[in-house]
């Protein structure tokens, strides 16, 4: 599908593109960006509360802002995972602490994508494509399923205090107020990071911010599953395949911008704070 489709554009309408791009969207999309990796800082808050090992917010902070921005760009296996390893050993957790705190922060990303994809798929269905090979016409379905699934989680978390036994192995559950700031984080980074993109593309899809939050979130998703790093390629085509656009290669110049302010220079900045941060390491140690 991807070759198929790159096949249909042309680099200098691709450029023109680019060039239409609007200063005060671009400035939307640099403030929203801010905005998302802030709120993106909660994720780490909440399992470094959930494992109750206290560190300073600052810490916190430069662990997200790295984590997320090298996770992004490589994939939370290759990159997200090992700066963040790096970062929390450094700072006196344990293997067993650090292994927690990604748990947690996986299950936040995962309830909060499933319960907002769910009521946004319901509320708000879009056909799908007939070249993608799916058992329904619309995402509906997936809709309640993933709410379902979502509410399940919840309704687990609210009435086994206990803890889950597996095969032999425990599943702890957070605090009924965790389980809600999890749900509310999770969906206020997703809403803010799909606004991040709608700036730069409002004039040119025929889509509500609400149809387009649901087809941002159904590319993420597919993302993560296909496990392509920072999704290069495989979100653009699906963004692109979703919005029906009589403007592509306007989407799709709006998309590689998108690419460069919420992934690119973010990775550059990480780049920088994780070297400054080896660097006084090394020398408080020598």
């Amino acid at each position: 599908l991807l070759y198929r489709e790159l096949q249909k554009y042309h680099w200098d309408d691709v450029v023109a593109g680019l060039e239409s791009v609007a200063k005060h969207r671009l400035w939307g999309c640099i403030g929203l960006t801010a905005l998302s990796y802030v709120v993106l800082i909660a994720y780490d808050l909440l399992a470094v509360w959930a494992v109750g090992h206290p560190l300073p917010l600052r810490r916190v902070a430069l662990a997200s802002f790295v984590g997320f921005a090298v996770s992004y760009n490589f994939g939370a296996l290759l990159g997200g995972t090992p700066v963040r390893y790096r970062l929390y050993s450094a700072w006196g957790l344990t293997t067993s602490e650090i292994v927690r705190l990604f748990v947690m922060m996986g299950v936040t990303f995962w309830v909060g994508v499933m319960a907002l994809a769910g009521v946004v798929f319901l509320v708000w269905p879009f056909p799908i494509p007939d070249e993608v090979a799916l058992p329904f016409d619309t995402v509906r379905p997936l809709g309640g399923l993933l709410l379902l699934v979502a509410v399940a989680y919840v309704v687990l978390a609210m009435l086994v205090r206990n803890g889950l036994s597996i095969r032999g192995r425990r599943f702890d559950f957070p605090s009924a107020r965790i389980t809600v700031m999890q749900l509310f984080v999770s969906a206020l980074d997703l809403i803010v990071a799909a606004g991040c993109l709608y700036v730069l593309v409002a004039e040119n899809v025929p889509l509500s911010f609400a149809e387009f939050l649901g087809v941002y979130l159904l590319a993420v998703v597919v993302v993560i599953i296909t496990h392509v790093p920072g999704g290069a390629g495989v979100f653009e085509l699906l963004v692109i395949k979703f919005c029906q656009t009589e403007s592509p290669e306007t989407l799709l110049a709006a998309l590689l911008v998108f690419r460069v302010v919420y992934y690119l220079i973010p990775l550059l900045l990480a780049g920088g704070l994780l070297a400054g941060h080896e660097f006084v390491l090394k020398h408080s140690r020598g």
